[in-house]
């Protein structure tokens, strides 16, 4: 079956799909997902990524600190096919529905050679991005 991008779908082990669903209906690959993520950001555009936090279960005590090692971290796309490693991560405690809710900030460099900066609240691994003024300089 070919994709509206022109290509198969991936090989899924599980409950996979294959393919990712446009806001438009259409239905591409998962690499053609991340090509069209790293094209949003290229534009400035702000973007809905995922904070995988799995290192946190090796480091129990670095869920609390404020300030928890970076390296704990990735920031993912959707399929899991765009990877980008954080530089700094700011947990905090936010207050709705009656109790505690977990808060991080993560900062990263996106494709663009900006610095990005992102948000996660609750349990959920939903981390809203959008790009900040500054901008990395190589050497």
């Amino acid at each position: 079956m070919k994709l509206e991008c022109g290509h198969e779908p991936a090989e899924t082990r599980g409950v996979g799909t294959g393919h990712a669903v446009k806001q438009d209906g259409s239905r591409v690959c998962y690499q053609c997902c991340r090509d069209e993520d790293l094209s949003q950001m290229n534009r400035g555009e702000p973007i809905t990524l995922y904070l995988n936090a799995s290192g946190l279960r090796g480091a129990p005590m670095e869920r609390r600190n404020k300030w928890p090692t970076a390296s704990l971290f990735t920031v993912k796309n959707w399929p899991g096919t765009l990877t980008i490693a954080p530089t700094a991560v700011r947990y905090h405690e936010g207050w709705g529905f009656g109790r505690p809710y977990p808060v991080y900030h993560v900062w990263f460099i996106g494709p663009d050679d900006h610095v990005w900066w992102g948000r996660n609240a609750g349990d959920n691994e939903v981390l809203h991005c959008r790009r900040t003024r500054e901008r990395v300089t190589h050497a």
